[in-house]
């Protein structure tokens, strides 16, 4: 579905400063910088990534699964991880670090 973008800057400051009062698409944690994270140490140590949803995430998906499988995949390719948002700024260059240690750096975060 699409929501509110929270007013948060980007993880990857190059990107410069998010626009205001805009809208987002897609599973909403790809978006967070912490989550980013999360995928990004999965990747490095080849190890599988469980989400739990909460109810509302839940039925949107099973939705998506059910009724729009083909969008599944228009989703997925949209994804870019350098779109994360950060709400702590102080926790920025430590994620940094992690995810640009990763062998491609952010995008093998895309690409996976």
């Amino acid at each position: 579905g699409e929501w509110d973008a929270p007013p948060h800057p980007y993880l990857f400051a190059e990107r410069g400063e998010p626009p205001e009062m805009w809208t987002r698409s897609g599973p909403g944690s790809i978006t967070r910088a912490w989550c980013i994270f999360e995928m990004g140490k999965c990747l490095q140590k080849d190890c599988d990534l469980h989400v739990v949803l909460n109810d509302s995430d839940r039925a949107g998906f099973e939705g998506l699964l059910t009724k729009r499988f083909h969008d599944i995949a228009g989703i997925v390719a949209g994804v870019d991880a350098r779109d994360a948002q950060i709400s702590k700024t102080e926790d920025r260059d430590y994620i940094r670090k992690e995810i640009d240690s990763l062998p491609g750096g952010p995008g093998a975060v895309n690409t996976a």
